[in-house]
């Protein structure tokens, strides 16, 4: 575990969020936090690198067993955002100035790859990353192939895509200004 400042501001002016824990479910030491300067709201301790690499490989490290009984299903909920994520790239494809095909499309975080199947759909030359293997499975069952990686290491030459979109990311990175 790891006790970490705000990531958005780098203060230490926290405290606990008690809403959040209970609706998350959280058992101690797992507890969300309120920066009392900027506002975010984060988990704080939360697991430390060797943990979420340990997570995104499909390994449930000793401390987060409890929560291994009920792993979240992230494939319905993104499912259930198919008709989102169209109408979103249709208001992209109004506002990009090239045509679908020549647009080259990142989703970060892709989850279970509903958004690249509707930029897909669309006509564009799209790719998600996502560094949850079950997700990556998930996509793949559909024809929708991501890539294996995390939005702090992104596997990309700079400059690769036209458009890049990611959907409930931010909070799950650990040092998101960086």
């Amino acid at each position: 575990m790891e006790h970490v400042n705000c990531n958005i501001c780098s203060s230490s002016n926290l405290i606990p969020f008690k809403e959040a824990t209970y609706h998350l479910n959280l058992l101690p030491p797992l507890q969300v936090k309120r920066c009392q300067d900027c506002g975010f709201i984060f988990m704080n301790p939360r697991p430390d690198e060797q943990e979420r690499e340990a997570l995104f490989s499909g390994q449930i490290p000793e401390l987060l067993k409890p929560y291994s009984a009920k792993i979240a299903n992230y494939g319905a909920v993104t499912e259930g955002r198919l008709p989102l994520f169209r109408e979103r790239v249709r208001y992209l494809l109004k506002i990009y100035p090239k045509p679908p095909g020549e647009i080259n499309f990142l989703d970060i975080g892709a989850s279970s790859g509903y958004m690249v199947q509707a930029a897909v759909e669309a006509g564009m030359q799209a790719r998600g990353i996502e560094p949850g293997l079950s997700g990556i499975q998930e996509a793949r069952k559909r024809g929708i192939y991501l890539d294996q990686g995390r939005a702090e290491h992104l596997i990309y030459p700079d400059n690769s895509f036209d458009i890049v979109h990611s959907h409930h990311v931010f909070e799950h990175v650990a040092y998101p200004m960086l």
